[in-house]
């Protein structure tokens, strides 16, 4: 196949991804390849976005089925996502902001099995004293 022959064959491909005619013929040939690799990101994008609607769907199904079939007489409904699914990555300020949550969080699991712990230990140590008097 000439060259010629390989452009008129190619040239239909790059029309349908959105690169111009006049680019294609007169154009740098580097635009070619950016035409093509942006091709490739926006169906890596279509992609991605198409699973996470798939996830949001089973998702909403799953809610669903568990409310209509799978819930016991009396317990709370399953409800669905209070927000979206994050796709960015946090800030620095979202992170640092994580970060105090999980450490407030911590703390106070950490002061209420110290009450329990303590509680415990007074109660078993009244009786002993008690006891050994």
């Amino acid at each position: 196949m000439s060259y010629t022959e390989q452009f008129y064959e190619a040239f239909p491909y790059y029309l349908s991804i959105g690169m111009p005619s006049h680019e294609f013929w007169d154009g740098d040939p580097w635009l070619v390849w950016g035409y093509r690799k942006a091709h490739g990101l926006k169906n890596e994008q279509r992609n991605y976005e198409m699973w996470l609607q798939g996830l949001y769907i089973h998702e909403s199904v799953s809610v669903a089925i568990e409310n209509a079939f799978g819930r016991k007489k009396g317990q709370q409904p399953v409800r669905y996502m209070d927000k979206p699914i994050r796709i960015t990555p946090l800030t620095e300020k979202e992170k640092a902001d994580k970060a105090e949550m999980a450490r407030q969080k911590l703390i106070a699991e950490l002061t209420a099995w110290e009450k329990r712990f303590n509680k415990g230990k007074s109660t078993e140590g009244g009786e002993q004293s008690g006891g050994h008097n």
